[in-house]
């Protein structure tokens, strides 16, 4: 975002080159003063810089090393007095790093037992996993399919210099500026899932005002493209951060029971992780250009709006209401099982009734 408007007011202070003239200019300079620092730093090495005489204690220490070889220790046991040669030495610590690597192969060995394999194929099994795959991927096309299109719609339509179209493309990384200092707080009170559905509605409404929608009949107005920008950028944090929390509870949390290592876990996790981003980023920009290409800026956002609403609906039905009624089943059961030991409880300390 800074780096937008700092581009922006280049842009109007230097000229049509903007900052590219200003950097220009500098990297032109930038070998010369980088040989006059070093120059100068070289005929002063010797004031600027202490050189300390070096000293050889290979001697002293050979010595040391010879003295300790020859001063074999006393250990005092509690029966007997022992004299232990440097050999006896070594084969003690040869036999503790024996015991110590036997224990460790038992650790591994208990490990591997106890945990189940994990790959990624273990985890685009899971439904709730993919959702939680492809809502990443999703969340960054909306972000960046306004890269290779918004320039021309905004040039065309509102006849705007570069300069202006760079601070409306930092509108939306203000609107994230502002939530997602403050994500770790909606997490610890909220559903990850039903923050995710919620955030795409919100992002599907911002990308319609992004158009302005024709579907809708919204008036072409540059007001709308801000709002919808800002309310891209405001929503986007509440699926890209709670996405990866996502994704680890759907396979802690698994149907079959499965543990799995969270080191593992963490390392398959955070390699889908990366892939749906860079996936987003690639898949965005360039469907967006060819529907821009075929129709016009304001058909293909709604053709992208359409996408995140159905996708929310799909999250909804297909992962969140079957996840929240089988909590509910479980929960039932539970309150079930926790009345009947209170009654059973109950008969236990009084069998005779209460006389």
């Amino acid at each position: 975002m800074l780096g937008m408007i700092f581009s922006s007011f280049l842009s109007t202070m230097v000229g049509g080159l903007g900052p590219f003239a200003l950097f220009g200019k500098l990297i032109q300079l930038l070998p010369l003063h980088l040989g006059c620092l070093f120059f100068i730093f070289a005929l002063l090495q010797n004031h600027i810089i202490h050189f300390v005489e070096f000293e050889d204690h290979s001697t002293e220490i050979f010595n040391i090393q010879v003295t300790n070889i020859y001063q074999q220790p006393f250990i005092t046991h509690q029966y007997s007095v022992k004299r232990y040669s440097s050999s006896s030495l070594l084969e003690e610590e040869a036999a503790s790093k024996n015991m110590i690597s036997n224990s460790d192969n038992q650790g591994k060995a208990k490990k591997k037992k106890k945990y189940d394999n994990v790959n990624y194929r273990e985890v685009l099994k899971n439904r709730r996993a993919i959702f939680g795959f492809f809502s990443i991927a999703l969340s960054l096309s909306l972000w960046t399919f306004i890269d290779t299109t918004l320039t021309n719609k905004l040039q065309l339509d509102f006849n705007l210099t570069a300069n202006v179209v760079c601070l409306f493309y930092s509108i939306q990384c203000a609107g994230f500026l502002m939530t997602s200092p403050l994500m770790h707080k909606f997490i610890q009170r909220s559903d990850p899932m039903k923050m995710i559905i919620i955030a795409f509605m919100l992002q599907g409404v911002a990308v319609f005002l992004m158009g302005p929608s024709q579907k809708l009949n919204i008036p072409n107005r540059m007001i709308f493209t801000a709002i919808g920008l800002g309310i891209a950028g405001f929503s986007a944090p509440f699926i890209t951060i709670p996405s990866y929390p996502e994704l680890r509870h759907a396979m802690i949390n698994n149907e079959d029971g499965k543990r799995y290592d969270p080191d593992q876990l963490s390392n398959i996790l955070s390699g889908l992780f990366n892939s749906a981003f860079s996936l987003g980023t690639i898949v965005g920009p360039i469907t967006a250009s060819y529907i821009t290409l075929a129709t016009n800026f304001r058909n293909c956002c709604d053709i992208i709006a359409g996408t995140t609403v159905i996708f929310a609906l799909l999250y909804l039905l297909v992962v969140y209401i079957p996840y929240r009624l089988k909590s509910y089943r479980e929960e039932k059961l539970r309150d079930e099982q926790h009345k009947q030991q209170l009654v059973e409880m109950q008969s236990s300390t009084n069998p005779t009734g209460g006389v």
